[in-house]
Order: C-alpha cells, then sequence, then structure tokens
C-alpha cells in the first residue's frame, strides 16, 4: 500500500506536507490536492491526530481504512436490517463480503470508484448516508439528520444526492404534516450544510469564474475520467464494463421491490427515490453533453448512479436470498449465480452479468403474458428486460458489443461452468434438506455462505498489483525517502512530468509540477486561470503547446498522446536545457526514470536505483559525461 501511495499520490500525507511545509517554496507548483481536501470536514482528522496525538498521516491512513471497512459494512447490514428486521445473521455476512471484498457496487455511471480504501473521505460518506436511509426506513429523523449531516461534511455531492433520495421518499402530505421529529432531522441537516457551504466554498469554486468557459470545458474534457460518460463511452463502447450490468441491475431492483402484493409503502418510496435519482442522472448526461454550465458538470450528477447501486444491492440481495431459498428449483440455481457474480468478476467489472440477472425476473415475465393475477409491475418488468435485450443486440449488430459469452452479458464461460457445478452443489443441498435430520436442514445456506466466503477470499488474493509495478512503485518511493534524507527543505525537484501526482508523500519536499498537475489538478477546484496559465508556460519550456490536444475524439486519446509527447520531450532533453531551467526557477535536482532516460549527461547523478535516477543541478557538473 504505502509503495502505491508514493506513486499514485493524493494522501493525506502529501496534502498536509504540501499545505504546511511546500506551498510557501519558491517556484513549487500545487498539485490542486489541498482545494479538494479542505472542502472535506472529515480530513480534518489527519492534522488533529498528527498535532495532538502524535500520529503521523500514514500511520493514520492504516487506522482509517480499517475505520472505513468497519463502518461501510455496519451501515450495509443496519440498512439490511432496517427493511427485513429478520434477516439471517449469514446473510448479512454475505452483503457485508459484497461490500468490502467484492466489485458488486462497481456500476457508478461517473466511473467513481467504490469500493476503494484508502483513508480519504469517499467510503465514510458513503457509510454515513447508509445510516442516514436506514434511520430514516425506521422513523428515526433526528439520528437521520445527524448523520445525513455526516456524509455532506464528507462530500458535499455525495451527501447532497443522499438527502434528494430521502427527500423523495419523504415529500408526501403524511410526512410534510408528521410532527417535530422530522422537521428537526431535516433541520439539523440543512443549517449545518449551509454553514458548512459558506466555510468551505467560494463563487469560483462553484462557477468557474475567470477562466474562459470554452476552454475549461475543453480541458477537463480531455482530462477527466468521470464528468462526460458519453464521451467516454460508457454508454456506447465500453458499455461493458458497468451500463450493461447496471441496466440489468436495476431491472432486478425494480422486480424484487413490487413482486410482494399488495407492494409495501416503503417499496413505493424506495421506487419514487430511485426514480429520482434516474432522473439526476439524466440531467447529469444531458449536461455533461450541453455543457451550458459550470457548475452543473462539477456536480456531477450522473454519480447519482451509485445511489441506486448501494440501496439496490441491500434489495437485491435480500431478493436473492428469498430465491436461493424458494423451493423452485430452477430460479434457486440462477439466484445463487447472480449472488456470486461480483467476487467472481475480473478488471474491475462488477459482476451482475445482465441477461443472467434478467433471467430471474422471467416469473413477472410470465404473469405479464398469461398470469391470472397480472399487475401493471409485471408489464413494467417484462418490457424492461425486452428493452434491454433489444439494446443489447443493438450494440452487437453496431459492433460496440463483444459475443454474447462476454463477462457483461453472461459472465463467461470459466463463470457459467462454475455457478452450474455450485447450482448442482445447492440442489443436492435442498434436497438432502427434505430428509428429516435437523440439521441437514441448515446445509443450503451453509452451501451459500461458504461459497461466498471463498470466493471472498479469492477476490482479495487477486486485488494485489503486478511484481513489475510493485518494483517500480518500491523504487519511487525509495527515491522519495532518500530526497527527505538527504537534501534540504527547501529543495526544488523536477520530477518525470509525465508521471502523476506521487512525489510530496515520502520526500516531503516540493515538485515543479506534472503535466497532470499543469493542465488539470491544480486549478480544478479554484478554477484559478492565472495558475493554469503558468501551468501551460511550464508545459511550453518543453516545446509543446497543449491546444492541438484538444481536438481529438473521443477527447481522452488526447491526453494519452499529450503525456507521451511530455515523456518522451523530457527524456530526451540535454544538459543545456535542464541547467538554463535550474537557473530561470531554481530546481536543484531532477529525477528521470533510468530505462527512458535517452541523453548523456554531465549533471552530478547523486542517487539511483534500478528505475530511477536524481540529477544535481546545484553541483558542478562532471568533466566527462556521467552513466546512463
Amino acid at each position: 500500500m504505502d509503495q502505491k501511495t508514493a506513486w499514485i499520490g493524493f494522501s493525506p500525507a502529501g496534502w498536509i506536507n504540501e499545505a504546511r511545509h511546500l506551498n510557501g517554496i519558491s517556484h513549487a507548483f500545487p498539485s490542486g490536492v489541498t482545494e479538494s481536501y479542505n472542502k472535506s470536514a472529515f480530513m480534518g482528522l489527519y492534522p488533529l491526530a498528527l498535532d495532538y496525538l502524535g500520529i503521523p498521516p500514514m500511520v493514520m491512513v492504516k487506522i482509517m481504512i480499517a475505520l472505513q471497512i468497519g463502518l461501510i459494512a455496519w451501515a450495509f447490514i443496519s440498512l439490511a436490517r432496517a427493511l427485513k428486521p429478520d434477516a439471517s445473521p449469514d446473510l448479512l455476512f454475505i452483503l457485508a463480503l459484497l461490500v468490502i471484498a467484492s466489485n458488486a457496487r462497481e456500476m457508478n455511471l461517473a466511473r467513481f470508484a467504490a469500493s476503494f480504501f484508502d483513508g480519504l473521505y469517499y467510503i465514510i460518506a458513503d457509510a454515513m448516508r447508509i445510516f442516514a436511509l436506514a434511520r430514516v426506513i425506521k422513523k428515526q429523523y433526528l439520528s437521520a439528520g445527524v448523520f445525513l449531516l455526516a456524509s455532506f461534511l464528507s462530500h458535499l455531492t455525495m451527501g447532497m444526492n443522499a438527502a434528494l433520495f430521502i427527500a423523495a421518499m419523504l415529500i408526501t402530505p403524511s410526512h410534510l404534516l408528521r410532527g417535530k421529529s422530522l422537521w428537526a432531522g431535516a433541520a439539523i441537516f440543512v443549517l449545518g450544510a449551509l454553514a458548512w457551504l459558506f466555510y468551505s466554498i467560494s463563487p469560483s469554486d462553484i462557477t468557474g469564474q475567470g477562466f474562459p468557459h470554452d476552454l475549461w470545458i475543453n480541458l477537463t474534457r480531455m482530462m477527466t475520467y468521470h464528468w462526460y460518460p458519453v464521451d467516454f463511452g460508457v454508454f456506447t463502447s465500453l458499455h461493458q464494463t458497468r451500463f450493461a450490468q447496471f441496466l440489468g441491475f436495476c431491472l432486478l431492483i425494480a422486480y424484487y421491490l413490487t413482486r410482494v402484493r399488495p407492494i409495501p409503502r416503503i417499496n413505493l418510496r424506495l421506487l419514487a427515490a430511485f426514480a429520482a435519482m434516474a432522473l439526476l442522472i439524466g440531467l447529469g448526461i444531458f449536461y455533461s453533453v450541453h455543457t451550458v454550465s459550470v457548475t452543473l458538470i462539477k456536480l456531477c450528477l450522473a454519480r447519482a448512479s451509485d445511489m441506486i447501486v448501494n440501496v439496490g444491492l441491500v434489495v437485491v440481495v435480500l431478493g436473492l436470498d428469498e430465491d436461493i431459498n424458494s423451493e423452485n428449483y430452477w430460479i434457486s440455481p440462477l439466484a445463487l449465480a447472480v449472488l456470486i457474480s461480483p467476487f467472481y468478476s475480473v478488471s474491475g467489472h462488477p459482476g451482475w452479468p445482465v441477461l443472467v440477472s434478467l433471467s430471474l425476473t422471467l416469473p413477472a415475465f410470465r404473469r405479464a403474458i398469461k398470469g391470472p393475477d397480472r399487475k401493471t409491475a409485471d408489464t413494467a418488468i417484462a418490457l424492461g428486460a425486452v428493452l434491454i435485450i433489444a439494446l443489447l443486440f443493438l450494440y452487437q449488430a453496431t459492433g460496440m458489443g463483444r459475443a454474447f459469452m462476454s463477462p457483461a452479458y453472461t459472465g463467461g464461460k470459466e463463470f457459467l461452468k462454475t455457478a452450474s457445478i455450485l447450482g448442482g452443489c445447492l440442489l443436492i443441498a435442498a434436497l438432502l434438506a427434505r430428509l428429516p435430520t435437523p440439521w441437514l436442514k441448515l446445509l443450503p445456506r451453509a452451501v451459500v455462505f461458504m461459497t461466498c466466503l471463498v470466493l471472498a477470499v479469492s477476490w482479495l488474493g487477486e486485488q494485489g498489483i503486478s511484481r513489475k509495478k510493485q518494483k517500480t512503485y518500491t523504487a519511487y518511493q525509495d527515491v522519495q525517502v532518500w530526497a527527505n534524507r538527504n537534501t534540504a527543505p527547501d529543495s526544488l525537484f523536477l520530477v518525470d512530468p509525465s508521471l502523476g501526482a506521487g512525489w510530496r508523500e515520502y520526500s516531503n519536499r516540493a515538485s515543479w509540477g506534472t503535466a497532470r498537475e499543469w493542465l488539470y489538478y491544480s486549478w480544478l477546484y479554484s478554477s484559478n486561470y492565472s495558475l493554469f496559465k503558468e501551468g501551460a508556460n511550464r508545459l511550453k519550456t518543453l516545446g509543446i503547446n497543449f491546444k492541438k490536444y484538444l481536438a481529438y475524439d473521443p477527447p481522452l486519446k488526447g491526453w494519452m498522446k499529450l503525456r507521451r509527447r511530455v515523456k518522451n520531450r523530457f527524456n530526451a532533453m540535454d544538459d543545456k536545457w535542464r541547467m538554463k531551467l535550474a537557473r530561470r526557477y531554481g530546481i536543484d535536482y531532477f529525477v528521470v526514470q533510468k530505462r527512458l532516460f535517452r541523453s548523456p549527461t554531465r549533471m552530478p547523478v547523486v542517487y539511483q536505483n534500478d528505475f530511477f535516477m536524481v540529477l544535481a543541478a546545484n553541483l558542478p557538473c562532471l568533466p566527462s559525461p556521467a552513466g546512463r
């Protein structure tokens, strides 16, 4: 974990180092992390732990990760108990496994990760809003307001989406007129949220004022992975990474909420809340294409999909448990297959293969066609399934989809083989449970429990980074540790600008910036146009003008080409360029990647390992070329 943090950056340690020690150093370039983390009250725990308890940030991160895992599991269990008070302990444990040890929630249409435990605020904001919803269902509105405010203070957008979800559940005359508790809980949230907004947000953070609108749009289109899902291909060429599974998952939510007759009132309210999130997603997609407002783009309304996924996960798992333990011997294995799919998924895909998920809704389809108890909900479910299948065929016809045996559609051949074997085991266990021996009645649940537990452990074992990346990350961390121990605190480093944000974590030394910081990270939250112009000028020192890279389709391709150009130019530059830059900006050291560094150098090599080399600009050059 430490090595990965050193490479990627964006850690609390880098944030504290930059905010407290590095921003005042001449010509140091900001990473942008300060503007982001200062807006989360949760992140304030790190400097407090350092100042009053003496806990270093990287140690505190590990404590916070443990807290995140415990809180998010507890939150989902709390919501499951609110919806089904008699939910069995083994089912609640399986739900917790899905939340912390699977890809079950990786269906955010804005491509934000859900199960990424890194000590930051996202998981905390998630847990707090799930707690809030559980309290609302239990009609404990005061504590719900407190939890919802905690979510908002941790992450503004996530808390806002949760507030809209809950509001959609409660906007009925009977709730609006129901006593003081609801109004008190609402007041806690609204007043606390407004106070935090006034404290942490400036107008430019929201509107992007001072930054040319078209330039802001074009730059963020090229650099961001989240705000423009249409440009990124989420609904077209990359639909199999999450969108197809999301559609099947949503149909399962609707199916399980409406199959009980009459439909319980809480289910109807949840359906209203899901519809509200769907509306937000639609608006988010619209405004990501018709970029009339910087504010609406920054809000990233498509992120509301994670409320559907989070709450829907509980609804679906409760429904799958009923199907698994039903006496319908063809539904039971299918339900087990869907349940285990997030543990079996690969490459960050969420599981929930769409065609397998749709097969569970066949009872509604059958009732819609000829059932005597046909309801409107059955017809809607059947129509939804038909439309989804038609869309999959359209993807195939237009060349955007792989074979129907792909992981997104069916789970893939290996998954189907495993699911068939496990489904057979479940059927045998169900038959044995019919025998008069008491303990055999527990056998089907034991099969499901052990299957999920083994697959979760297997999933965790596959989450490590490759050996090659591990060596690279470790080498980069070693460079940072060397810099911290062997250079002056006010030293300025120019790290290979094709790299990301990782540098300040273990070095606690200032950076001249990287291409992504120059053109994106540093000004993203503040919309500081002068800071962007300085970044663009630093890019020009490499002989590169960013404007030609804004015209690519998809836009992200432009960033990939620009990053490659930066890498090639930096590693081809000679000592004359490096020393000229060092004199102009006071750069003390250059950090280069040995395998890419192509120009002979007379600059002293003050540190090197198998992957990196540090050249000193503040020492006399050698009389003859040094090793490459």
